[in-house]
């Protein structure tokens, strides 16, 4: 069985996480893709995050309806900080028959050797680097994966994820601006958003 896992804050899920999410499994022949949200991430301030059930009700939205992806909560269920480490030590645990495959944005690659415990992470999955199709420093990245294969004998990936800029901050400070979301978000999430006013979304609901 393969296993991808992709972790996050998901505030909010937005359609690039699941375009890279179904690139992926598409690409490296996934059995499942799991959707880890963030519990209490290392790298973010806690008071700026949604609160988790909030943010596991729209990754089930955004994904119900694609039965190789699955929602797993067990770093919102955990009080520990969300260190990736951590969390592949337990995936492996549950499933260890499974090859593991950790995916990642492009510019991760350039922080996860400061990240806890690099070695264990390398160790315990394959790494899947989401990279847009139009990069202008493909070069520049294809020598930091070589050089962290060099330092951490590991395995790293390409996905070739189509080019699509989102980010949920762009995202949060269109609600909050009465802004169209639309194409952005699934409309599930959209009208999740709108029915729990959340990001201060109270105006908007005639664009979505």
């Amino acid at each position: 069985m393969k296993i991808g896992i992709m972790g996050g804050t998901f505030n909010p899920i937005h359609n690039g996480h699941l375009i890279i999410a179904e690139q992926a499994r598409q690409e490296y022949q996934l059995d499942l893709v799991l959707f880890i949200p963030a519990g209490v991430p290392p790298h973010k301030q806690q008071d700026s995050i949604l609160q988790s059930s909030l943010r596991c009700e729209m990754i089930q939205c955004a994904i119900e309806s694609n039965p190789n992806f699955k929602l797993d909560t067990r770093e919102v269920d955990s009080r520990e900080i969300s260190y990736t480490y951590l969390t592949l030590g337990s995936l492996s645990k549950q499933y260890p028959d499974a090859k593991l495959y950790f995916i990642m944005g492009e510019d991760s690659i350039y922080a996860v050797s400061s990240w806890r415990r690099p070695k264990d992470i390398f160790s315990l999955a394959t790494i899947l680097i989401a990279v847009r199709n139009d990069a202008s420093n493909y070069s520049r990245m294809e020598n930091q994966i070589t050089e962290i294969q060099k330092q951490y004998s590991c395995t790293l990936e390409i996905i070739h994820s189509p080019s699509v800029m989102i980010a949920s901050s762009d995202i949060r400070s269109k609600v909050a601006k009465h802004q169209s979301i639309r194409y952005l978000v699934p409309d599930s999430v959209a009208q999740y958003i709108i029915d729990h006013d959340l990001y201060k979304m109270e105006h908007v609901q005639d664009e979505i």
